[in-house]
């Protein structure tokens, strides 16, 4: 679910549900239904009627409301209902139990309880669903809910009840506060009834704006101001950069202090190496609009790569030969070439195709040309080729 911000009640119940958030709660819910938590706990799932319990136990102000509908209210959540029943002892015997929720998919149920403004505790339950799952690698979106709560609870942004079938929010505003500090906003319909509910955390803090924003530099687009688009921007960056401005490589010089021929690569070649390749074939597809990438990072038998390296050992840019049509008779074709803006027109190209004919003999140079490439073949008397 990872924080649902809406559901809807018919507006007879969002009636009953602003009335009831008007009384006074009845305390601090914390030490209220801890044995039944511990048989969650214990269960790793939570029956129906277990939850209306502790929901009962912890704000019964809940119990006069829809929400004490708590499988209706899951559903809207998008909470996972699965079918859970105790284990079977034998194979003889037959499983048997009904609808519940998982430990995660009870804290979210919780989480929503108390950011409508109920006194409700989540925590207890939210700190088994991280002890459940400290060594996991791989979490369920209900689980990363629960996760993330127990750093932002009470700071958290604004949730919504609207009505169903929906009425139009046109009449007088009403504001007050919960017993536990959250501030509600009630929008009247034409009949003075509630048509919409907004509830807002005590220490809510509104993030930046978030805006799409395409990287001059490297052509990402993303999402700035939300922190998991700004961290894959960065991580994106870096790399695009030290392609786009080369920078020494110390991996390259120790590799052809080793191998002189390093600068081959091929499907058998080192996966750094590899994907070296590939971060100039997307700098190569991102500059000229192609729809794919020409290099595949993990396994392509039949193309070959090289890097061309400078003395200072950066690697400044690179090119893919691939064998031409079968009729050719194995001839090999210069598939494409990319060289760092800074880069270019140094000479790159003319200092190597001596070693790639040595290589691969009279090799073709994949259509369309481009204007710069027939160019160079022109200079160097290689017109045969266009």
């Amino acid at each position: 679910m990872t924080f649902v911000n809406y559901i809807s009640l018919p507006a007879r119940e969002l009636a009953i549900l602003v009335n009831a958030l008007k009384r006074p709660g009845s305390g601090n819910p914390s030490s209220r239904g801890r044995a039944l938590i511990e048989a969650i706990s214990q269960q790793g799932w939570a029956k129906l009627h277990q939850l209306e319990d502790l929901i009962s136990m912890q704000d019964s102000r809940v119990d006069w409301t829809a929400l004490r509908d708590v499988e209706g209210i899951a559903r809207q959540l998008n909470i996972n209902l699965p079918f859970v029943g105790f284990k079977p002892q034998t194979k003889d015997h037959d499983f048997s139990g009904g609808v519940g929720l998982s430990t995660a998919g009870a804290a979210c149920l919780l989480i929503w309880l108390e950011r409508l403004g109920f006194q409700v505790n989540a925590t207890a339950v939210c700190a088994e669903v991280a002890r459940q799952t400290e060594e996991h690698s791989c979490v369920s979106d209900e689980e990363v809910t629960a996760l993330w709560y127990i750093d932002q609870r009470h700071t958290m942004g604004p949730v919504t009840v609207g009505t169903e079938p929906c009425v139009i929010p046109i009449g007088e505003v009403d504001t007050f506060k919960t017993s536990s500090g959250y501030r509600v906003e009630v929008t009247n319909g034409a009949d003075g009834a509630p048509a919409i509910m907004s509830v807002t955390a005590p220490h809510c803090v509104e993030g930046p704006a978030r805006e799409a924003v395409t990287c001059p530099v490297c052509g990402m687009l993303y999402l700035s101001g939300y922190k998991p688009d700004e961290h894959e921007h960065r991580i994106f960056h870096r790399k695009t950069v030290t392609t786009l401005r080369p920078v020494p490589s110390r991996a390259i010089k120790t590799a052809l202090k080793v191998d002189p021929e390093a600068v081959w690569v091929n499907e058998r070649s080192p996966s750094w190496l590899r994907i070296a390749v590939h971060r100039r074939a997307k700098a190569f597809k991102r500059e000229m609009g192609f729809d794919f990438t020409q290099w595949d990072p993990t396994s392509d038998e039949e193309a070959i790569g090289f890097l061309f390296v400078d003395d200072d050992h950066r690697i400044v840019g690179t090119c893919c030969f691939r064998p031409t049509d079968a009729e050719a008779g194995g001839q090999m074709k210069l598939d494409w070439i990319w060289i760092a803006p800074d880069e270019r027109r140094k000479g790159w190209l003319t200092k190597n195709w001596q070693r790639f004919v040595g290589r691969f003999g009279e090799f073709d140079v994949e259509r369309p040309i481009s204007d710069e490439m027939q160019r160079f073949l022109v200079k160097n008397g290689l017109d045969h080729l266009l």
